[in-house]
């Protein structure tokens, strides 16, 4: 059985043990599809199977909450494998004349190895999951603010950024965190979705007006899930947020969970967004969740109903994206919590990119490209060129690295380019225009796993675009 584990900032392991009599399970509980276990698995013959070759079978659940997969090997050797929504605190009562749709869970065969399975597995995603609006177009290159100023920002300071990041040839500005309420750090602001006065007295749109001259997209970042006490829309509906009332609620990176399995919480949230839209002409949206589900209640909601709140959250979360997808089908949205913590094929749906992970160590990130590669296509992965030394690691690597790495899934530059030297910047313009030119090839064509830091100390992927005429090899 081979599976994909980790943590916060190590997601996307992957794992391989022998299946023995009995049952081995693999699960979240968390809410969310989680940073430590994937909803994919494979099953290989360990004598037989490669990764070019051999049978495998392979599958991955579309779901973004609780899940599990069981794979179970009987006392008269069968292996069975069964995968949906976690059991766990669920329970949902179907009336006569109702109906329930299930997860869909994705499987095939291959007798190519794992790295046909791969190949099966992005070429069903690129073809019939992801969204419709740049199927046929190319992933842009983005630059986003965050590690530049933090939360740290104001009209001036990101007109200066976004003319630097148009001379490098960035396609798509993105806005972080910082921009709205009284937002100037993580304990105020978060759920009240209007323009920050303080910072931007004249609106965003001399800014929004701004970028697009310079010939790029407007992106903003949200979290549109989470809340924080210190906010105007808890204050006037704190009801509107998880929680029991015998219980003290569980603060996590100083928020609450609005309970979006209610009707009046998502009308209210796709009002914020769609305004936002209109207004402003925002083409993009980060879409964040940065804490696990705690205190699962829904204040008057019936008891036999309340162990149904995990699905109704993440129906919620379906609808509000399908909203955006159907009314505004040139919005394109990334989905990230606390990096890798929502990634699979029912979120996919929905969104273009993925941040696989917190950690934007290169070297780190290598492993976490290829373990992501064995269920997901590059086009999916946001890939970051930032500042040394990493926070995480404490590591310094070169900028060549770094942008060879970004360069294996979706190029993206969140490093503070008003400090680079003028030969780092011509560094940048050069490989932002190579990667225009293979980025076809990378997003589009399958991916070959050729040699792993799992087994060596070198790592190396190929592109191969679907004619076989043109390949890409990266090689670290």
């Amino acid at each position: 059985l081979s599976s994909l584990s980790g943590r916060w900032a190590d997601e996307f392991n992957l794992n391989q043990t022998m299946v023995q009599q009995g049952k081995r399970v693999v699960e979240s509980r968390r809410g969310i599809t989680s940073h430590h276990e994937a909803p994919w698995f494979a099953l290989d013959l360990e004598s037989a199977s490669t990764e070019h070759d051999g049978p495998v079978w392979f599958g991955a659940l579309a779901w973004s909450g609780n899940w599990k997969i069981v794979v179970e090997r009987t006392s008269n050797r069968q292996t069975r494998l069964t995968a949906g929504i976690n059991d766990f605190d669920f329970a949902w009562e179907l009336k006569p004349g109702e109906t329930f749709k299930a997860p869909e869970c994705i499987g095939g065969y291959t007798q190519n190895g794992f790295g046909g399975a791969s190949h099966s597995m992005h070429r069903y995603a690129l073809r019939y999951v992801y969204p419709k609006t740049y199927r046929i177009r190319p992933w842009p290159v983005f630059y986003n603010t965050w590690e530049t100023y933090w939360f740290d920002i104001d009209e001036q300071k990101l007109i200066a950024l976004a003319e630097k990041a148009a001379q490098l040839g960035i396609e798509v500005f993105h806005v972080d965190d910082g921009w709205f309420s009284t937002r100037r750090n993580e304990y105020s602001g978060l759920g009240d979705w209007f323009v920050s006065k303080e910072k931007f007295p004249n609106g965003l749109q001399p800014l929004v007006e701004k970028v697009k001259s310079l010939g790029m997209e407007f992106s903003l970042w949200i979290e549109p899930e989470n809340v924080n006490v210190n906010s105007d829309i808890y204050r006037a509906h704190p009801d509107w947020a998880y929680g029991f009332p015998t219980r003290e609620p569980s603060i996590q990176r100083e928020s609450l969970i609005l309970n979006l399995g209610r009707e009046d919480v998502r009308e209210h949230i796709w009002q914020c967004l769609s305004q936002l839209i209109r207004e402003y002409g925002v083409r993009h949206f980060k879409w964040d969740l940065n804490r696990h589900m705690s205190e699962p209640g829904w204040e008057g909601l019936p008891t036999d109903k309340q162990k149904e709140l995990w699905v109704r959250h993440i129906q919620g979360v379906y609808e509000i994206k399908e909203r955006i997808k159907k009314e505004f089908p040139h919005v394109s949205l990334e989905c990230c919590s606390g990096g890798g913590g929502r990634v699979d094929y029912g979120i996919l749906k929905y969104c273009e990119l993925a941040l696989v992970s917190d950690n934007h160590d290169p070297l780190t990130r290598l492993l976490i490209h290829e373990g992501y590669s064995y269920v997901f296509p590059a086009k999916t992965m946001g890939s970051w060129v930032t500042d040394v030394p990493s926070p995480l690691t404490n590591r310094s690597l070169p900028l060549k690295f770094m942008f060879h790495m970004a360069m294996t899934g979706a190029l993206g530059i969140q490093s503070n380019i008003l400090e680079w030297s003028e030969q780092e910047i011509e560094y940048a313009k050069d490989m932002i225009r190579l990667y225009k030119e293979i980025r076809p090839i990378i997003q589009e064509g399958d991916l070959y796993r050729l040699n792993s830091l799992r087994k060596d100390h070198i790592t190396a992927v190929q592109y191969v675009d679907r004619e076989e005429e043109h390949s890409v090899i990266f090689a670290f």
